[in-house]
Parts: structure tokens; C-alpha cells; sequence
């Protein structure tokens, strides 16, 4: 009867395979155009207006801006972002 052990090494049946780690896949990263909804309070004026001007997107159902992430990035909404679009 066969015997199964691991100490470094898989152990078959007449073969042995030396046992590598894998790494893990890192969290998917976001790309700088996925589009991503920011939250700006209507009281915040300037910062809508600035908005405004780089030609972003309102969803005025969700009362989020949408625009690409490395905007986001740019305007320093980075930490005001809800999540991606979609």
C-alpha cells in the first residue's frame, strides 16, 4: 500500500513532484479611464463648478458624479469616490 506524506514534496503513486508556491494574484488594480462615481455635497460649490468644467458626468438619480478615475485622481477626489461604474 502506498504512503502519502508532505514535507516539501507531492507524493504520487511512482512520481514525485516538488511542491511550488504559487503566488497570489494581487487585487485587481483599477485602470486610470475606469469610470467611477464621486460623491460632492451640493453645498460644495467650487468643487461642483470645478467638476463642472472638466465635463463630467451627474447622475442626478443617484446624486453622484461619474467620471474616469485618474480625474478623480487629478481633482483630489480620490478619498470621495463610492465605487466603479457598472
Amino acid at each position: 500500500m502506498p504512503s502519502f506524506f508532505l514535507s516539501g514534496a507531492i507524493t504520487t503513486i511512482g512520481d514525485e513532484v516538488p511542491w511550488q508556491k504559487h503566488e497570489r494574484t494581487p487585487p485587481s488594480r483599477r485602470d486610470k479611464y475606469t469610470a467611477v462615481f464621486v460623491r460632492i455635497q451640493y453645498e460644495e460649490t467650487e468643487l461642483r463648478q470645478r467638476v463642472k468644467e472638466a465635463c463630467e458626468h451627474r447622475d442626478s438619480e443617484r446624486l453622484l458624479w461619474m467620471m474616469p478615475f485618474n480625474k478623480a485622481v487629478d481633482l483630489g477626489l480620490k478619498d470621495r469616490i463610492i465605487g466603479d461604474v457598472g
